[in-house]
């Protein structure tokens, strides 16, 4: 998927990569032989499926952390995110009525479990183009936000920055991701989440 900052980018792949079938921007930037997001959406058409994906195609491949300096792509099949997703699911009781603010990129695999997850349960996903402390906490608030994916420091600058506008942020229930005690600590004192 394409959006308006990285469509000057990618300009003339979608005609040099016949391996990948299809494309789409959720940019409003148009894109060469790039199909709109919304195109899926148009229930005036007939779908037209190639092929049914297959439980162990490759759906993703995540970078690891470096090793011997090189990054290492890893492949996510269909079967590892439908079982990341309902582990997710049931572990944290997710629904239809909760939403994730997505404040870490997309080509990381916890933000791409978080966004898959919560589809999955139904719910909705908040995306935040770049992470900014005082709107995510401005997001939370406004879409009444239940769950988030953290690393250091983003759950301290929303913390923060909700502080500094005087919210507890009151919707949020669960925060998974990597942190200190000391942040766990407040998190668990200032809120009503999870971690």
């Amino acid at each position: 998927a394409i959006d308006d900052a990285t469509a000057p980018l990618v300009t003339g792949w979608a005609q040099s990569r016949a391996d990948i079938p299809h494309w789409y921007t959720m940019g409003s930037t148009p894109v060469d032989d790039v199909m709109p997001f919304g195109f899926l959406y148009d229930h005036n058409r007939t779908a037209e499926v190639a092929q049914a994906a297959q439980p162990e195609d490759a759906f993703a491949v995540i970078s690891t952390a470096a090793v011997e300096i090189m990054p290492r792509g890893a492949i996510l099949t269909h079967t590892n995110i439908l079982m990341a997703n309902l582990q997710t699911i049931v572990s944290m009781g997710l629904h239809e009525l909760d939403s994730n603010l997505l404040a870490l990129p997309l080509f990381h695999v916890a933000a791409l479990n978080s966004t898959f997850a919560t589809l999955h349960a139904g719910g909705a996903n908040v995306l935040m183009a770049r992470f900014d402390a005082a709107r995510a906490a401005q997001l939370i608030d406004r879409h009444h936000v239940t769950y988030l994916t953290s690393f250091p420091p983003v759950l301290t600058s929303i913390l923060d920055a909700a502080q500094q506008a005087g919210s507890t942020l009151p919707s949020l229930r669960h925060v998974v991701g990597l942190e200190i005690p000391d942040t766990i600590q407040r998190l668990h004192a200032t809120t009503g989440a999870q971690f």
